[in-house]
């Protein structure tokens, strides 16, 4: 169940993260962010169809994840939605982005995110009272393919490092009701679309899981 988040957050601040390829990694608000851990809220995770159209995003959930639903339009891609929480740690640095939306539909991010999901559902065999837990993954970097358009397809990759209680402040802002980003913030908020292309990222170091404050 998701809790509602009784802060204050700042309406000067996004919460939409996305993968893309001008940025070389993760952005929000088209400012670049260092990312390396996220603790991840698989109980709200979505699928379904996205398009972008006039500066706007219009998404089609499934309702039950498992049953697939009709693609609405040839301008609609498959898309995906999940609540994290991000940081960047790395020796002294210990930096906690906090609640983030990832909600996109670009071909590289939906198979990093499938990839990502696969990893953590077959880690949660060996995990002993899963339930009450949430994964941390480690974000190691990218790998590059072509899309069917030529172009370059970033696929942003994961390990599972470790099951951990969920963070005290991890929980969904107010203003979120589960309808479109666009009925949630402004467009000024939102990830531009962009055309997954950019070129590949070294893998960041790796911190034994205690180092991990989540």
């Amino acid at each position: 169940m998701t809790r509602v988040n009784p802060f204050v957050f700042d309406s000067d601040t996004s919460v939409y993260i996305s993968h893309q390829a001008k940025h070389q990694g993760w952005i929000r608000q088209e400012e670049k962010m260092d990312i390396n851990y996220m603790q991840v809220d698989i109980d709200s995770y979505k699928l379904g169809w996205m398009s972008y159209e006039n500066n706007n995003y219009h998404e089609n959930w499934q309702e039950k994840v498992h049953i697939p639903i009709p693609r609405p339009s040839e301008k609609h891609t498959k898309a995906f939605s999940i609540w994290v929480y991000a940081a960047y740690i790395e020796g002294d640095k210990n930096i906690n982005h906090g609640v983030c939306l990832w909600q996109r539909n670009t071909l590289g991010e939906w198979q990093g995110f499938q990839n990502m999901m696969k990893k953590i559902l077959a880690s949660e065999k060996d995990v002993h009272n899963s339930e009450n837990l949430l994964p941390t993954v480690k974000y190691t970097g990218f790998e590059r393919k072509k899309n069917n358009n030529g172009n370059d397809s970033l696929i942003p990759q994961f390990e599972v490092v470790k099951w951990s209680e969920k963070k005290e402040d991890f929980v969904i802002p107010e203003w979120f009701d589960e309808s479109s980003p666009s009925d949630n913030q402004n467009d000024d908020f939102l990830p531009k679309s962009d055309g997954d292309t950019q070129t590949s990222n070294p893998v960041l170091d790796t911190l034994d899981s205690g180092d991990i404050p989540f």
